[in-house]
């Protein structure tokens, strides 16, 4: 049985001219008898009649064309499943036969119907079979051209159906299956999905001759018999892709040649179509720039639609790059012109979307132009055809953003991304990501790091690789945020400036300069050393003067006596410290007597004595110096040192030192200086920030009146004042994003530059501590821990004591009475629940109240207060990073609380939120005052004993009123009062244990007002929750979702899908079903009724939980739901899955001691009962008229 991707795939080899139709029938009988061995398009590489390469381009083909022909309706459909499903007796040999003849046919009729345009009536007087390109019989390919290019094409058809430009849906986006790629808009299995995934299996067709198509979309032919488009006469055809031909033409008025473009589908196109095809001439036409291939005409000609562009006679960047490696700096002057084109572009509002080498070509002129704005973008039309989530372009150019399917992320920076990765490709010869298949190079794109050029091609200068990264940085604010930008840097680099890729330093400035004023240096150079040189000369003639001098002094007698006075003169001025004046003397001494020899060796004592002194004194000044912290002068100080003593090499190492420390000192200086400018521009983004997000608030008190008021079932036009509040909202939310992510990024600069920067880093804190909260919002746990991970990063290297202050969070604990024992256990996610860690490393003891100030990570943790004499008690607790919480509890007696309740102590709760639920209120913290809760739902015995109280104290006939009834009043059959006064509960699913339900709040407030005054004597001890209350006794602090934690399984509580029949359940029949405060059946078993009203126009009553009759949507804890009061026509106020439970009132049942009523209290007395409330009945609950429903059931 041949699969749908098998008939195209053998489509696509003949229609591609890969194969002949017999070479191909003879392959599929082999293929069909070997009981289809896998995939065709494998089986067709090993039997070499394709290559891999090949396989792999038909597959990109198919993804363009797999959907678009419905085999089904196909006249050779039915007697291809004959053939294939062996629906004729014979021999193996001869159904294999059979099945490949039919498929051949199949072929045949999905060709002809993908080509609806094509003219394939022969002409009269022949026989002339129809065309198509690559099928035995069909005109020739133009060579060098896949599908008939050649190195002369126009470059405006953007329609190419080659494996470089997909159309691939990302995994995860909307709402699709994230198995594989498919081809937006049909409903066909995903590429490169198990073979049981795949299609339904279809037959291939009959066998019959190949009848081949033409392409002849709209042509006629002149008496000459020269081909005509409208007034243009064809040339050749240059190109064929899934949407377009062009060809090369003359327009017979100005005889110039140009490139036509039609729309292959010609009459038969569909709406999508010519829209798509009209958006890609606008693109072109609003663009007129010498680096942009110009368009000329656009118009219909008998049906069919084209445009005209200027024909570029000249082969494309990726031609050339198959043939030589173009230098690096012929590559950087190309794409400086393109960026120019893509700039003009950019200012025009078209954003280009798909730059590849293939789409820029090179002219005669050696000029390069861009092509192809098929997938070009309007910067301005805010409802662009692109779908989010959706990914088009080139695999191997496109931006991280534009592969993830990022749509509203595309910008000017997406075409700067791949300029830089042409770039990249044109000086090492290599794409920068690469893998087997699109899918691979898309993920390679987003996730992995581009090799650096030079590491491919050593000869790549340093410039250019930087050049070359920050135009492909994977953030978009770190690349060049324009391609004039990008453009500008190249120029730079052309031109020996610097680059502003990075920030350049004062030795890398004065390099460029040396390079660029080379001439100049070294005029500088030579001078000096012609200066030295005369100024030795100078000296040196001097000498020889004085010599002469003191030579004819010689020759007297008298002057040897006073050589020797001024020798014994110079010693003696040596000894008393008057080295120049010693030094005058000796030095009169002439060369050539023995006293001239002494008197040398005595200069050169009182010189090096002299120059130590010097020595001595500039090293002190340069130390002193150090130690004011002048490093300036105490670097001219070395420098002195150095020149009277070239040869001190300790003095020139701390000379080298200090140079060294002063470059790095004024490179630190600059670093601040910008980190602070940096810090400024955080902060007026910040301030920007808060004023966006101040006009949320507005709006949502807004939306929350109007949720209020306009209920869901009301009309469409009243709706829409909702949704357009809630547009308003998501709009503002995202303009207030922009500039928090905005300032974010200017504090992150600026601490990256000085990392002292203490006021960045505090204001980084800050917006991190912000995301958390955001993240605890939407219990986030990934994020939440992702978020600590950055805050642990930005105070790693600070001291314990600001690092605490920052990070941890503080609590106090007080209670009353006091000397309470405090243990503190942290609460993990593991696996499906939340669970408190009962180990000694990590849960322990924290003291005795009153507990002050203990600091602790970030995190939920269940705390346990243990008293001897008191009932113990669970504290759920939520820090979050530097922030502090403090609790006064006050203690009590089992005796107090009760045995069947738990006590829920006083603290912040999260109410709300829940996204998945949109009945839930609006995520918020709130303070909840201490409550004693019903550890479960009020049960059948329970209610059966407060109508046997009123029975025994109003008789039979008030026992009615309270009865459980159906939804349309009708009381149930099961209850009834015997002569005793005794109420009877009958079988069914009344069972003691079960929890109370088919009752209306007035009853359920009923019966909380009969147990108050039975055992407290008063009325308003026992109420129903209220909202808030319920919530955090099913949350805890930490805003959980279910009880268990935030992920769901049918299995941890009483639901629809945890029974086999959904039917009532005796209480704490889940124990997965278990709130922090040990409360049971909150998400499952039964819904419960609360105080206050769904809403405050319907006056809805108010129910939360799920029930043994919902599904998971109503097991959410944030979940609310509204049902109608009694006294509704129809509808009595009563479910069969809604039951309630008991709130005891904290300070009224402290305050009054708990009773049990004798039996003479049961009495009627003469005394008026003040224990009833204003308006109670004889049997101490309010009056209320007879329930409908008659008799009952």
């Amino acid at each position: 049985m041949l699969l749908k991707e098998d008939i195209v795939i053998a489509k696509l080899v003949v229609e591609k001219g890969y194969s002949d139709i017999d070479t191909l029938q003879s392959t599929l009988r082999d293929f069909v008898s070997e009981g289809n061995p896998g995939e065709l398009g494998s089986f067709l590489v090993q039997r070499g009649v394709i290559s891999k390469e090949d396989k792999d381009v038909l597959e990109g083909e198919m993804l363009m064309v797999a959907d678009t022909i419905i085999l089904e309706n196909l006249p050779s459909f039915d007697m291809f499943q004959d053939a294939t499903l062996g629906g004729d007796a014979g021999t193996p040999a001869d159904i294999a036969a059979q099945a490949a003849d039919a498929t051949i046919q199949l072929v045949q009729d999905a060709i002809v119907a993908a080509h609806p345009a094509v003219d394939s009536t022969p002409s009269s007087g022949s026989s002339r079979r129809t065309q198509v390109p690559g099928v035995a019989g069909s005109e020739p390919a133009v060579p060098g051209v896949p599908g008939g290019q050649d190195d002369s094409r126009e470059t405006g058809s953007g329609s190419r159906s080659t494996l470089e430009t997909i159309n691939i849906p990302t995994v995860g986006a909307g709402t699709g299956s994230a198995t594989g790629p498919t081809i937006a808009g049909t409903k066909g299995p995903t590429m490169g999905a198990p073979p049981s995934s795949r299609t339904t299996p279809l037959p291939p067709s009959i066998s019959g001759s190949m009848q081949t198509m033409g392409a002849k979309v709209g042509l006629r032919r002149t008496a000459s018999g020269a081909k005509r488009f409208g007034k243009y006469e064809i040339i050749k055809e240059l190109s064929r892709g899934g949407m377009g031909i062009v060809y090369k033409v003359r327009h017979p008025d100005l005889d110039i040649q140009m490139a036509l473009k039609v729309l292959l589908a010609g009459e038969n196109a569909t709406e999508d179509q010519v829209r798509r095809f009209y958006l890609e001439a606008s693109a072109s036409a609003k663009l007129k720039h010498p680096n942009i291939v110009g368009i000329h005409d656009v118009g219909i000609e008998n049906g069919v639609h084209y445009f005209t562009l200027d024909f570029i006679d000249g082969p494309d960047l990726s031609h050339i790059m198959k043939k030589e490696r173009l230098p690096v700096q012929r590559s950087l002057e190309i794409i400086r012109e393109v960026s120019d084109a893509i700039e003009y572009a950019h200012q025009h509002g078209i954003l280009h979307r798909d730059i590849k080498p293939s789409n820029i070509m090179i002219d005669k002129s050696d000029r390069p132009m861009v092509m192809d704005f098929g997938l070009a973008k309007d910067l301005g039309d805010e409802q662009a055809r692109t779908v989010a989530g959706m990914v088009l372009g080139t695999p191997k150019y496109m931006p991280p953003e534009q592969a993830a399917g990022k749509i509203a992320d595309l910008g000017p920076q997406a075409d700067v991304y791949s300029l830089g990765a042409v770039l990249y490709e044109l000086v090492t010869g290599y794409p920068p990501f690469e893998g087997k298949t699109a899918f691979e190079v898309l993920r390679n794109v987003m996730d992995t790091d581009v090799i650096p050029p030079r590491k491919r091609n050593a000869k790549v200068a340093e410039d250019v690789e930087t050049i070359i990264l920050m135009a492909m940085e994977k953030e978009i604010s770190r690349r060049y945020q324009t391609a004039q930008a990008l453009g500008d840097d190249i120029e730079r680099y052309i031109k020996g400036e610097p680059i502003e890729a990075r920030a350049a330093t004062f030795w890398y400035r004065t390099g460029k300069y040396v390079k660029r004023h080379k001439l100049l240096v070294s005029i500088v150079t030579v001078s000096t050393f012609v200066i030295l040189f005369l100024l030795g000369f100078a000296g040196h003639t001097l000498w020889k003067k004085q010599s002469l001098e003191l030579e004819t002094l010689r020759k007297g007698e008298a002057q040897k006596a006073q050589y020797r006075s001024y020798l014994e003169k110079g010693k003696k001025l040596a000894l008393q410290g008057k080295a120049k004046e010693a030094m005058e003397q000796l030095a009169k001494i002439p060369e050539g007597p023995s006293e001239y020899f002494e008197a040398g060796e005595q200069i050169k004592e009182i010189k090096a004595r002299e120059k130590r002194m010097e020595i001595e004194g500039y090293q002190h000044e340069a130390n002193m110096a150090l130690q004011d912290g002048e490093l300036e002068k105490a670097l001219s100080l070395y420098d002195r040192i150095l020149y009277i003593n070239p040869f001190d090499k300790r003095t020139e190492d701390q000379r080298d030192k200090l140079k060294d420390r002063i470059d790095e000192l004024e490179e630190i200086e600059n670093k601040k200086a910008l980190s602070g400018k940096k810090l400024r521009e955080g902060h007026e983004r910040r301030h920007i920030y808060k004023s966006e997000y101040a006009r949320v608030k507005p709006l949502q008190i807004d939306l929350d009146e109007k949720m209020r008021t306009i209920k869901t079932y009301a009309m469409e036009t009243m709706r829409e004042e909702i949704w357009d509040l809630k547009e308003a909202i998501s709009e503002q939310w995202e303009n207030a994003g922009k500039y928090f992510q905005d300032a974010y990024d200017k504090y992150r600069e600026a601490l990256d530059l000085d990392n002292g920067n203490a006021d960045a880093r505090h204001a980084l804190l800050d917006f991190i501590k912000i995301q958390y909260g955001d993240a605890l919002r939407q219990n986030n746990e990934t994020l939440m821990r992702f978020r600590m991970k950055q805050i642990n990063e930005l105070v790693k290297g600070l001291p314990a004591e600001e690092w605490e202050y920052l990070v941890l969070a503080t609590f106090s604990i007080t209670t009353e009475p006091g000397n309470a024992a405090v243990f503190l256990y942290p609460i993990d996610n593991r696996g499906m629940r939340w669970l408190p860690i009962y180990d000694e490393k990590q849960g322990k003891k924290v003291g005795h109240t009153p507990i002050v100030g203990e600091r602790r990570k970030p995190g939920n943790y269940l705390i346990e207060i243990k008293l001897d004499g008191y009932r113990e008690v669970n504290l759920s607790l939520n820090l979050e990073p530097g922030c502090s919480s403090s609790f006064v509890v006050p203690l009590f007696t089992d005796k107090e609380i009760g045995d069947d309740f738990v006590y829920v102590p006083a603290g912040i709760a999260i109410i709300g939120g829940g996204h998945e639920s949109a009945s839930s209120k609006p995520w918020k913290q709130v303070f909840v005052d201490g409550f004693f809760i019903g550890e479960h739902e009020v049960t059948t015995r329970d209610y059966r004993d407060f109508l046997n109280g009123i029975a025994e104290r109003a008789g039979p006939e008030e026992v009615w009123k309270y009865i459980p009834r159906e939804k349309n009043g009708d009381l149930y059959k099961n209850w009834n009062v015997n002569p005793s006064n005794s109420v009877i509960v009958g079988a069914g699913s009344w069972g003691l244990k079960n929890p109370i339900t088919s009752i209306r709040r007035t009853d359920a407030e009923a019966y909380c007002m009969w147990r108050s005054q039975l055992e407290y004597g008063v009325t308003y001890v026992y109420r129903l929750p209220e909202e808030d209350e319920w919530e955090k006794a099913a949350r805890g602090a930490d805003g959980r979702l279910f009880p268990w934690g935030n992920r769901f399984d049918p299995g941890f509580c009483l639901m629809v899908k945890s029974l086999e029949k959904p039917d009532i359940r005796p209480f704490g029949n889940k124990d997965m079903d278990v709130s922090p405060y040990l409360v049971h059946d909150m998400a499952g078993s039964v819904s419960e009724m609360c105080r206050g009203y769904y809403d405050d126009v319907a006056k809805l009553g108010v129910v939360r939980g799920g029930s043994f009759a919902t599904d998971e949507i109503y097991c959410l804890l944030p979940n609310r739901i509204g049902i109608h009061e009694s006294g509704i026509t129809g509808d009595s106020g009563a479910r069969d899955d809604v039951g309630f439970r008991l709130v005891k009132d904290l300070s009224a049942a402290r305050m009054l001691k708990l009773r049990k009523p004798k039996p003479e209290e049961t009495d009627e007395s003469s005394a008026p009962d003040k224990s009833k409330p204003e308006g109670a009945g004889e049997s101490g609950v309010p009056n209320e008229s007879k329930p409908p429903g008659g008799s009952g059931k």
